[in-house]
């Protein structure tokens, strides 16, 4: 996951920067960007779901010691970033692909308890509150007004540690990978996308179900949750505001597997 996030990363954003400076050429390549990291870090998280899942779904030990190692990793990026005061790039798609992966971990593990498909309802209903709450009146409001006083004042000092948790794509024409959206938003969509598949439900918006006999099926799979993102972004993009993506992601879910499984 590291080696191919991290190619992709550098070579978009060193051939990026070699583009003409330009506001339009930053409009027409940014989104294509943006875009195409999502579905990288789809690709990944499918493929980890429908390959690397089934080794580790009943090995708990070796799940937390996955994870706790993925943390100790985050902990020791972010405390480089602190002490050295350093931004380098490889750092920053390092930590991002850390974060993808402890999605992918944790997302899939969070399927375990469920029984059957219509407990995945409530889920979202607490998921679509939370965030709302935590967005307008709780601790994602405090964290965003951090993350936008850093970026807006030229990235001065060191990164406030929210920043580490933000999946980070490179833009063209900026020198720095910049932040999409945060690693919570990821985890939530590699688990419905793993308790869709644990109960043989589609919900890839580009046709059929998954196949698990060729790997090359991740490339036509684009999971009902990924659009909820992407709507998100689009949508606070286009008012110029700050949207939590989560109840785009969960409604979107919802209403597209509601209306295909209503039983």
């Amino acid at each position: 996951i590291s080696l191919i996030w991290c190619s992709a990363s550098l070579i978009l954003l060193y051939s990026g920067l070699l583009l003409p400076d330009s506001r339009v050429t930053y409009q027409l390549l940014e989104p294509v960007t943006t875009l195409f990291f999502i579905y990288l870090a789809s690709i990944i998280t499918i493929g980890f779901m429908i390959r690397t899942e089934q080794h580790i779904q009943n090995r708990h030990s070796l799940r937390i010691t996955l994870i706790m190692i993925s943390i100790l990793l985050f902990i020791s990026i972010y405390g480089v970033a602190v002490l050295t005061g350093s931004k380098a790039n490889i750092l920053n798609s390092l930590s991002t692909a850390n974060l993808i992966f402890f999605a992918c971990m944790v997302g899939n593990w969070m399927t375990a308890p469920l029984k059957r498909p219509a407990e995945i309802v409530p889920l979202c209903i607490i998921v679509f509150f939370a965030d709302l709450f935590s967005v307008f009146a709780g601790p994602t409001k405090h964290l965003a007004r951090n993350i936008s006083e850093y970026y807006q004042g030229g990235m001065q000092g060191p990164p406030p540690i929210v920043d580490s948790l933000l999946v980070k794509v490179a833009v063209p024409g900026v020198e720095f990978l910049m932040p999409v959206f945060g690693v919570s938003d990821w985890i939530i969509i590699a688990f419905l996308s793993a308790a869709a598949h644990k109960f043989s439900l589609n919900d890839n918006i580009l046709g059929k179900r998954l196949n698990e006999t060729k790997l090359l099926s991740v490339f036509h799979f684009c999971p009902v949750a990924l659009a909820g993102l992407i709507v998100s972004i689009m949508a606070a993009r286009t008012a110029n505001i700050f949207l939590p993506a989560l109840p785009f992601i969960v409604t979107l879910y919802l209403v597209f597997m509601m209306i295909k499984y209503p039983e």
